[in-house]
């Protein structure tokens, strides 16, 4: 890979064309997680959840926040990825959705929840809030809510009706 480089620096191309070439201007990675089987990525995601855990309340907060950096760094804070990353998924074909959603299963599997134990979860958290921090939440939810297209909405409120059927059901 270096003799590569060195080629295409000696053929007269710039170090900025080399470097765009590879893939290593900032802003870029690499997707050498792409090339791991499926055994490594899950060991890499142990040892790192292992070092998280290891670490004390300050170094989770440093590392919290030149984690934040690295993403602002990358082109964007955290909804803006979050937008982005939802266009993505909407311009993919019906079969690529369904692998997608196939692939976040297994991974939640993985985690040992299923959709309804985090749902759980999420509720649990939520009951544990103050009231002032259940009001700034709900807040929150409402002014999302808000954003969205008529079309989204829609499928919202049918989703609730749903949800409050099967809770009385």
């Amino acid at each position: 890979m270096k003799k590569i480089t060195l080629l295409l620096l000696l053929a007269g191309f710039s170090l900025t064309q080399v470097a765009a070439q590879r893939g290593l201007l900032k802003g870029q990675h690499r997707p050498m997680h792409d090339s791991l089987s499926q055994q490594q990525k899950q060991e890499r995601q142990q040892k790192m959840r292992a070092k998280m855990d290891s670490l004390s309340p300050e170094q989770k907060a440093a590392f919290k926040e030149k984690m934040k950096h690295h993403r602002d760094s990358m082109g964007g804070n955290r909804q803006e990825m979050r937008q982005k990353m939802k266009e993505k998924f909407n311009n993919l074909s019906p079969e690529e959705k369904a692998a997608l959603k196939e692939k976040a299963k297994h991974h939640r599997d993985s985690l040992g929840l299923n959709r309804q134990e985090m749902r759980q979860k999420m509720k649990e958290k939520f009951d544990n809030l103050s009231p002032e921090e259940k009001a700034a939440f709900k807040e929150k939810m409402k002014s999302r809510a808000d954003s969205l297209n008529p079309e989204q909405k829609m499928r919202l409120r049918k989703k609730l009706r749903e949800q409050k059927q099967e809770a009385k059901g």
